[in-house]
């Protein structure tokens, strides 16, 4: 295989898939805007028009402005992959929306999903991800690519829920945290784990109508690695806040909170979990003690 793969977004994850693909003897490229490997425009130009895969491991925040910016260099045979799993500030558009404003119709996009940890990827002890797309062929060609690096990727053409569900996963994360940071114990945790499950498939019944996604890899797979991960920025994200009252590390749980919350706001009263994570992270208004009740049968 000699397919030119680049790398946009030289954080925990792109590193990670920098180095497997590396050692695997790859021909693979990475940039960042702040690090040391960064290319001038017109290399950064060229490497875009010349390159067969394209991965953008960039958070939700930057996805539509990196998109903007290589679309005129992008060749409809590239395929693109987006690694994101939040929802687009403001808009609260999942990704697949928005590199569908961005990109032709005709661009082969795959979205990645599932337990996929940065950090043990980098020590190879592999993963199984889940590859979304419209296109067959792409993720043949991208799990091509995955071959020998310990990570194993299936197939999904449910696009929107394999998308939705991983912003949703990283939102409950964010909660399983702040439970840990309050010690509730693992009774609780078993409760909150499947009241998370419950409350995701109804969230992907109102987006999606796409429920069963979330009994997956990409839901309940991918959900019970971030929440329990000591690496998870999401979950780590909702221990902070009970310990400090604030989120240094912003992870995309946090920034695509509000957004999940607008999309549900009318149907709330099901969703007990969602609701006090809201109140206890943006709204800071709830006493954080009073996670405990919602084991209360009412």
């Amino acid at each position: 295989m000699n397919k030119k793969i680049f790398i946009i977004g030289a954080g925990r994850f792109g590193s990670a898939f920098y180095k497997i693909f590396k050692d695997k003897g790859l021909n693979v490229f990475i940039s960042d805007k702040i690090k040391k490997n960064k290319f001038s425009l017109s290399d950064f130009n060229a490497l875009v028009n010349s390159s067969d895969i394209i991965l953008l491991c960039v958070p939700a925040e930057a996805v539509r402005s990196v998109a903007y910016k290589i679309k005129p260099f992008l060749k409809l045979s590239t395929i693109v992959v987006s690694t994101s799993k939040g929802l687009e500030e403001g808009s609260g558009k999942r990704m697949d929306e928005v590199l569908a404003e961005e990109f032709s119709k005709k661009q082969p996009i795959v979205y990645l999903g599932g337990p996929m940890l940065s950090e043990e990827i980098k020590n190879k002890l592999g993963g199984r991800g889940i590859a979304t797309s419209t296109s067959v062929n792409a993720f043949k060609q991208l799990r091509q690519i995955f071959v020998g690096t310990g990570i194993e990727i299936e197939y999904s053409n449910k696009v929107s829920a394999v998308v939705m569900v991983g912003v949703l996963k990283n939102v409950y994360a964010l909660g399983f945290g702040i439970c840990r940071a309050l010690n509730l114990g693992d009774n609780f945790y078993g409760w909150y784990v499947q009241q998370a499950i419950k409350e995701m498939a109804i969230i992907l019944n109102l987006t999606t109508g796409k429920k069963e996604i979330v009994y997956g890899l990409a839901g309940m797979g991918d959900f019970v690695s971030t929440a329990y991960s000591k690496y998870s920025r999401n979950s780590s994200c909702g221990l902070e806040i009970i310990k400090t009252g604030k989120c240094s590390l912003k992870g995309e749980g946090y920034i695509s909170l509000p957004e999940v919350f607008k999309v549900t706001r009318k149907d709330v009263k099901k969703l007990p979990i969602l609701n006090k994570i809201y109140s206890v992270v943006i709204k800071q208004n709830e006493k954080v003690n009073s996670f405990k009740t919602l084991l209360v049968i009412k």
